[in-house]
C-alpha cells in the first residue's frame, strides 16, 4: 500500500470470542478493541506487524503476522545530466534522482543515439544533429509509477574553430519560433564577430553583447520577459552584418 492510505481489518476467529485486542505496528490508530477495527492508516514507509488477541469465558488466544503490511512511496521521477550544452557528436551522461526507490527505469532521448534506455544511469548518449531535444524518464516500483519530461533539455550546437569567416549561412537560430529561450550556434571562427544584438519590431534593442571575447560558439538568449512578436538578431562581423528573424510566441 502507498504511504498515507488506509486498509481495513476484519476479525475471523473461531470459538465466539467476546473481547478483542488489536495492535497495528506503524498504524494509526496503533491499537483497537473493536471486533472489526475498520480502516487503519499507515503514514510511514516500512514493513509492519499486526497482532490480535481474543478471549472469552474459557480463555484467550493470540495471533501475530510479521511484516504483514507493506507501506511505501510512489516514486517521483527526477533526473539530471552532466552537460546540457554540447557540440554535435558529443555525448551526455544521465543520472536518476528519483525519490521513492524505483525498481525500473524507462528513458527516452529525443534526437539521440541510443534513443531509449532501461538503465538507472545511462551513459554515453550521443547527439549528432544540432537542435534542442526533450528527455523523458518513467520510473516504477511496487507502489506505482511516475514520469518526468524536460522539454529542450539538451542543446546541441556546432563546435569548430578551424573554419572560415562566419557568414549568414553559418548562423543557426533554434528553436525558432521560441517561447523565450533561443540558442544561437555559429559554424566557424567566432573571433571575427564584433557584436550581437536583438531588436524588437519597432527598433528597440532588448539584448546586446558588444565585446568580442564574450561571444562563444554556442550562445543562449532569454527573451521570455518580452512580448510575443517578431525580433531581429543583428550580428556585426569585421566584414558584414548578419540579420536573422526570431519569432517569439506565448
Amino acid at each position: 500500500m502507498v504511504v498515507g492510505e488506509t486498509t481495513t481489518f476484519t476479525e475471523g476467529s473461531s470459538g465466539n470470542p467476546t473481547s478483542f485486542s488489536w495492535t497495528f505496528e506503524g498504524g494509526t490508530p496503533e491499537t483497537s478493541n473493536q471486533q472489526d477495527p475498520g480502516e487503519i492508516q499507515y503514514n510511514t514507509a516500512g514493513d509492519f506487524d499486526v497482532s490480535l488477541t481474543v478471549s472469552n469465558a474459557y480463555g484467550s488466544s493470540s495471533s501475530s503476522k510479521t511484516n504483514y503490511i507493506h507501506a511505501g512511496y510512489v516514486p517521483i521521477a527526477a533526473f539530471s545530466a552532466d552537460n546540457v550544452l554540447i557540440g554535435a557528436g558529443e555525448s551526455v551522461n544521465f543520472f536518476d534522482e528519483t525519490f521513492g526507490s524505483p525498481t525500473s527505469w524507462s528513458w527516452v532521448f529525443e534526437g539521440a543515439n541510443p534513443s531509449t534506455s532501461t538503465q538507472k544511469n545511462p551513459e554515453n548518449i550521443v547527439y549528432n544533429v544540432m537542435g534542442s531535444y526533450d528527455v523523458a524518464l518513467t520510473v516504477t516500483n511496487t507502489y506505482g509509477e511516475d514520469s518526468e519530461t524536460i522539454q529542450d533539455y539538451i542543446t546541441v550546437g556546432y563546435v569548430g574553430l578551424d573554419d572560415p569567416v562566419i557568414g549568414a549561412q553559418d548562423v543557426f537560430v533554434f528553436p525558432n519560433p521560441t517561447t523565450g529561450q533561443v540558442n544561437v550556434s555559429f559554424k566557424g571562427d567566432v573571433s571575427n564577430i564584433l557584436s550581437m544584438s536583438v531588436y524588437n519590431s519597432i527598433g528597440d534593442r532588448v539584448f546586446e553583447i558588444n565585446r568580442r571575447n564574450q561571444i562563444e560558439q554556442l550562445m543562449q538568449i532569454d527573451l521570455s520577459e518580452y512580448q510575443p512578436g517578431i525580433y531581429y538578431l543583428n550580428i556585426q562581423t569585421e566584414s558584414d552584418v548578419i540579420l536573422k528573424k526570431i519569432t517569439l510566441t506565448q
